[in-house]
């Protein structure tokens, strides 16, 4: 009989997971970042280099084919089919519209599984996270559509009926003001 590491099974749950919401165009990608002792690619939202620009193109195409529009009704240009990017306002409520409520599918077993035993909003160290770079894609998006802050996350909290992933984004939220409000105390005027 092999045995399997807990770790190449948790990260074998969280692949089927993020397939669901993102299709098996992705999976081999997701396997490598996944996989110990392998060549590790970055979730960093910011990065152009690493894999969050073909997931993002994944996550794009996968929600158009869903909804049964074709890429050119889209207006888009291939490259950096990043939310945020999307100029057409119905094009982009009914992507984000989609992608939030995959995320309200989820079960607590599923959300748990790709937070792991260590969440990353519980650490202070930055930890690449699948579900972070989601909450973030979506709340990237949405940031110029907002006056502040707290109506957007007004916003969410109508949206995101998944208690857990609302959890989540709570989390994060507060860990920002945190941090945000220390910024603000140690900067001295001379």
């Amino acid at each position: 009989m092999i045995k399997v590491s807990s770790e190449i099974s948790s990260a074998a749950k969280k692949i089927c997971i993020v397939r669901d919401l993102l299709g098996e165009q992705i999976t081999v990608y997701l396997e490598q970042l996944s996989v110990p002792n392998i060549q590790k690619y970055c979730l960093w939202r910011w990065c152009t280099t690493c894999g969050n620009r073909k997931i993002r193109d994944e996550l794009f195409y996968k929600s158009i084919n869903e909804l049964g529009i074709s890429f050119e009704e889209t207006g888009m240009r291939k490259g950096f089919l990043y939310i945020r990017n999307i100029r057409q306002e119905e094009l982009f409520t009914k992507i984000l519209k989609l992608i939030c409520q995959k995320l309200n599918n989820l079960t607590n077993n599923q959300v748990d599984t790709m937070l792991g035993p260590e969440p990353f909003y519980e650490l202070d160290r930055n930890k690449d996270d699948f579900l972070k770079f989601l909450i973030m894609d979506i709340y990237s998006s949405l940031e110029g559509r907002f006056t502040n802050r707290e109506k957007l996350i007004n916003y969410l909290e109508s949206t995101i009926t998944n208690d857990k992933i609302f959890h989540v984004i709570m989390k994060m939220n507060s860990r920002y003001l945190k941090y945000s409000n220390t910024q603000k105390q140690s900067v001295t005027v001379e």
